[in-house]
Formats: structure tokens, sequence, C-alpha cells
């Protein structure tokens, strides 16, 4: 029992040298570059291949708020904040949110000095648009009713924008962070409205879309 015991021992050791001696080279192998090595490089085309058809990045004309095309745009778009393991709001597009006494009215201040891969700057205006279009009736967003205590987003400053509530309400700062929908993606306002079946290539950069 005990030189079975110290054969399987053996051979454990054997297996996990050899491992090791296989990591090893593939170290020194030309063509293959070790992660401290590799240097950024800009530019280019970024592919993704998924198991789904995207409808384009448009909160409204995408049809699903966790689609495929969700997944592609939190790749290469921004939220106004993202939510750190402590639960604190981490600056993204947003620099800060503060609420009202009542719970009612928050105040987001906005990055300066950004700007959408198509050129157009980013500031209240972009937000404002982006979440008028979520909230006018008239576009029918299907998932309208996950936010419905947001009745209106106002520019109070170039960089400064108010969310306007019915009452005080706790997820409001998960809506603005959440990464699996389309609703925390703040695109170009140039960019929204685009059809996607009309587009045979979409060109994706830093935010929103271009057709070319």
């Amino acid at each position: 029992m005990r030189q079975n015991w110290k054969r399987a021992n053996v051979i454990k050791t054997v297996k996990f040298t050899a491992l090791l001696l296989v990591m090893n080279a593939m170290t020194v192998v030309p063509g293959i570059v070790s992660a401290q090595e590799a240097q950024p490089q800009y530019g280019g085309t970024l592919r993704f291949v998924g198991e789904l058809d995207a409808m384009g990045f448009d909160a409204i004309k995408a049809r699903s708020a966790m689609g495929a095309g969700r997944m592609i745009g939190n790749m290469v778009m921004e939220k106004l904040f993202e939510r750190g393991k402590d639960g604190k709001l981490i600056p993204a597009l947003g620099l800060s949110a503060a609420s009202s006494e009542d719970g009612k009215t928050w105040t987001v201040k906005l990055r300066q000095g950004v700007k959408f891969h198509n050129g157009t700057p980013f500031n209240a205006e972009a937000v404002v648009k982006h979440w008028q279009r979520l909230l006018d009736p008239k576009n029918r967003y299907r998932y309208r009713i996950l936010f419905r205590p947001i009745v209106a987003v106002e520019k109070t400053g170039d960089y400064e924008v108010q969310f306007l509530l019915k009452h005080a309400w706790m997820p409001f700062t998960a809506v603005l962070t959440n990464p699996s929908w389309f609703t925390s993606l703040i695109p170009s306002p140039k960019a929204v409205g685009s059809e996607p079946s009309t587009c045979r290539h979409w060109s994706v950069c830093f935010q929103g879309m271009e057709e070319r």
C-alpha cells in the first residue's frame, strides 16, 4: 500500500515537472510574446463573434435591453458611472452624483474634454437626449417600466444634468451603472436613430455608432 502511494506521488511529481518545462519553453519559443513584453497597439479593427446578431446599439431599436449588441456596447461605450465592489460609484463619464434631501432630485456633474468617435462632444445635451428618448411615451421603450420613478432629465449646465424622480428611489444609481442594460450606455447624439437594418457595417470606436 505504501509502495503504491509512493509510486503515485512520483508520477504526480513527474507530470508537474513536465508541465513546468512546457510552460518555460513557451516563453522562449519565437513568435510567442509574454504578457509582460506585450505593448499596446492602437488602431485596427475590433471583431466580436457572438451567437446572436446584434441589432445595433440604439436602446430603443435594439429590441432587447440585454441583447447581443449590449455585450458589444459594453466594450466600446461608456456609462456615467461604474460601481465598485464596495457599492460606491466610480466616475466614468460622470464625475459625481448628489441627491437632494428629499431624494427626488439627483444632480450629476459630467466629465469635460470627452468626444465621441465621430467628433461630437460629450456634454449635458448628449445625456439629456439619450434619456429623453427613453422617457418619451411616443418611443414606447419596452423597458420603461424598469425605471418608472424617473420622470425627467434636464440640463442645468453645459456639463451638469438633473434627474427628476417621482419619489426617493434607492435603485436609482443602479440604473446608471447596470452593465446589463443599454439604458446606462450613453451614445453619440448624432448616431442614435440610425436603422440597423440598413447598415452593412458598424464602425464603432469610442462611443456610439456610425454608419458607413
